[in-house]
């Protein structure tokens, strides 16, 4: 039985290990969804003011949030927006990494937990409390 526990360990060592490395190798990351935004202007000659017409746009809006407060980035459209929505999706990716990390630790720490130990079955439980250290008398004790 020890033998499959530790061989499934040794797999999911090798796992967590490729997957910190994908971690590592992650570009930059940033927080917040993308939104597309259509805006009519108000003005009632604008072609916008058309009940057909979506409005002007479309503005691409960095949305995120920031000590418990809602904040928005315009994003040109282009290779500022191209960015943003690689890191964005960079950081999707970061927190599914970093979850299947915790979830592969957690069950190495179970196989190493219900792994029997050795060390409980070659010594005796003893019922009286171990001797104090040298040197410290046993008033002195904390």
């Amino acid at each position: 039985m020890t033998f499959v526990a530790d061989g499934r360990i040794e797999e999911l060592e090798g796992l967590k290990a490729r997957l910190i490395s994908d971690l590592l190798a992650l570009g930059d990351l940033r927080r917040g969804s993308i939104s597309i935004n259509y805006r009519r202007c108000g003005k009632t000659a604008c072609h916008c003011s058309r009940d057909d017409h979506p409005g002007h746009g479309p503005q691409y809006l960095l949305v995120k949030k920031e000590n418990g407060r809602s904040r928005s980035l315009n994003l040109k459209p282009g290779r500022q927006l191209r960015q943003v929505e690689a890191e964005v999706e960079n950081y999707r990716h970061f927190r599914s990494l970093v979850a299947q990390v915790v979830e592969v630790s957690e069950e190495i720490c179970q196989l190493r937990f219900s792994k029997p130990s050795r060390s409980i079955a070659t010594f005796p439980k003893t019922t009286t409390a171990p001797p104090p250290p040298r040197g410290i008398s046993p008033a002195r004790q904390v």
